[in-house]
């Protein structure tokens, strides 16, 4: 009987141990796997926030796709720039002045940046057609920064010089 209570309890700690053993391993098991969870949750959370970003971009490009050829028209590319002697001369017959224009120079910097070449011109004429000529060169499509207007009279006809630059990009 004594050997008999001896196996019985034996048997029953083994049992507890065995069951022990198994309840720390599933233990860490499950907290490995809470652990994996929790990355993966994290993933998703970081994905969802991705998605509502490119969600809200896609919206904003809808919102700014009408700017986007008036941006584009700011400025003239350099082939565009082939017109701006053709519409110079132009807006010289408009506001009834001579005028010889020519390119100086260029400066090209790196992609991205403005780039400009130089503006060479002599106009004839009176002097309110000439200012009008100068408005007429500001409102037009073509940046226009001029560096030098100098201005003279002779017999009532009076003579601009302009120097200056003409931006493309």
């Amino acid at each position: 009987m004594k050997k008999q209570l001896i196996l019985t309890v034996g048997l029953g700690i083994l049992i507890i141990l065995i069951l022990g053993a198994f309840l720390i391993i599933l233990r860490t098991d499950i907290l490995k796997k809470v652990s994996q969870i929790s990355e993966i949750k994290k993933e998703i959370d970081f994905r969802s926030t991705i998605i509502k970003s490119l969600s809200t971009m896609r919206s904003d490009i809808n919102l700014i796709q009408p700017y986007i050829f008036g941006i584009d028209n700011i400025l003239p590319t350099k082939d565009q720039l082939i017109n701006f002697s053709k519409d110079l001369n132009m807006m010289a017959v408009q506001n009834k002045i001579n005028l010889a224009s020519n390119f100086s120079g260029e400066n090209v910097k790196s992609s991205g940046e403005l780039k400009w070449i130089g503006l060479t011109a002599t106009a004839e004429g009176n002097f309110n057609d000439l200012i009008n000529f100068l408005k007429a060169i500001e409102s037009s499509r073509y940046s226009v920064k001029l560096d030098n207007v100098d201005f003279g009279e002779k017999d009532g006809k009076f003579k601009m010089l302009l120097n200056g630059k003409v931006f493309y990009f």
